[in-house]
């Protein structure tokens, strides 16, 4: 720096920031306030004169600005009026510098005020950016809220409709007959579930049970239909003939009636899903008829065995009888012809071996139906023929 040149004048060459210099001892240096309080500056005034390189300053490590104590006395005694009486030449060079020194301080102070507005904006804006976080953050904190309290809301009405469909699954499972079975029971809280699903516990009551109930209906109504048809199913039972049926239910089915059942229980599988009571009704009892007409029919056949059994064994006494009567006319038909004088002696005493060859021979041909007279003489002609007499 010029040591001509007054506080706060402007050098004619272009300033550069103070290079770095050693750290001063603070016995021969002043920090930049007590600079600013010697020369009747602002301490920012002096700071900004320290950064341009105005003043001769050294910064310390923790960026504060310290002046040689001697540069300070010189400036100091620069900026004081000299005491002799200045000649018109330095009169008018000190009007001049005074008025550099009032243009200088004019413009140090539009400086100050630009700074100062600088920092009030830079102040508002802060304060501003605080205002509109601290705005954003209620915000954020009222959402929070209202979508806490959104969420509770939601939370207790959910708990509040699932006690009312649970109260309603109760009433539905109590609503069922006891007999129903458990894979139909199982059905119900969803079949319930899926009733109430667009309705909410503020539906007027009345209407809710219709629905319940019509739900409950479509699960049972499988399980009742086939009720039904099993009352059907046991109809098939009437058409057998009294022989065959117990005398209650309460007695287990007969072999008849099971069969009965069981081919009603067949027809009425081959009918069409939407065939009504009266309709399977009339399959049962038609394959009850056909299982009695195949006993009726199994009756005739026994009938009909038993029959020709008897026959049979009629026919083989009365067979048996004819060769009895046959091998007693052998003995008689021998001594005849002894007497007639067609055979001897010796053809009397075959008598035993002719009975056994004839009894053989008319076992073959006799078949039953014959008279004793015929099989007296097919017995006759067989003595011949063994005794080659014919």
């Amino acid at each position: 720096m010029n040591p001509k040149t007054k506080i706060g004048q402007k050098s004619d060459k272009k300033t550069k920031p103070a290079p770095s210099r050693p750290i001063l001892d603070r016995n021969d240096s002043v920090s930049a306030s007590r600079a600013a309080d010697e020369l009747g500056l602002a301490d920012r005034e002096v700071r900004r004169l320290c950064a341009t390189g105005q003043l001769p300053a050294t910064r310390t490590p923790g960026g504060h600005y310290r002046l040689r104590r001697k540069d300070l006395d010189v400036l100091i005694q620069q900026s004081k009026p000299s005491p002799m009486a200045p000649s018109p030449l330095e009169s008018q060079r000190a009007d001049v510098q005074g008025l550099t020194f009032e243009l200088q301080a004019r413009k140090l102070r539009r400086d100050l005020r630009r700074l100062d507005e600088e920092d009030q904006e830079i102040e508002r804006k802060r304060a501003a950016t605080a205002s509109e976080e601290t705005a954003r953050a209620r915000a954020a904190s009222d959402d929070a809220r209202l979508r806490r309290e959104e969420l509770e809301r939601q939370r207790e009405a959910d708990e509040e409709r699932q006690q009312w469909l649970d109260a309603w699954i109760q009433y539905g499972l109590q609503y069922l007959p006891a007999d129903v079975p458990p894979e139909f029971k199982r059905q119900i809280p969803r079949a319930i579930e899926l009733a109430l699903e667009t309705s909410s516990p503020e539906r007027p009551r009345a209407i809710v049970e219709e629905m319940v109930t019509s739900a409950i209906e479509s699960v049972v109504e499988p399980w009742k239909r086939q009720q039904q048809i099993e009352v059907v199913i046991k109809a098939a039972k009437q058409e057998l003939p009294s022989e065959l049926r117990n005398l209650s239910d309460f007695f287990p089915p007969t072999a008849s009636e099971t069969r009965a059942m069981q081919a009603a229980r067949r027809a009425i599988a081959q009918q069409p899903p939407d065939a009504t009571l009266l309709e399977l009704g009339e399959v049962a009892r038609s394959a009850g008829k056909l299982v009695a007409d195949e006993y009726r029919q199994e009756q005739d056949r026994e009938q009909e065995r038993v029959r020709q059994e008897r026959v049979r064994k009629d026919t083989a006494a009365t067979k048996r009888f004819l060769i009895s009567i046959g091998v007693q006319a052998v003995s008689g038909h021998l001594w005849r012809l002894l007497g007639e004088k067609q055979i001897d002696f010796k053809d009397i005493s075959r008598a035993r071996e002719l009975e056994a060859a004839i009894r053989s021979a008319l076992d073959e041909k006799v078949a039953g139906s014959e008279t004793p007279a015929d099989v007296e003489q097919m017995a006759r002609d067989l003595v011949e023929e063994e005794l080659l007499l014919s």
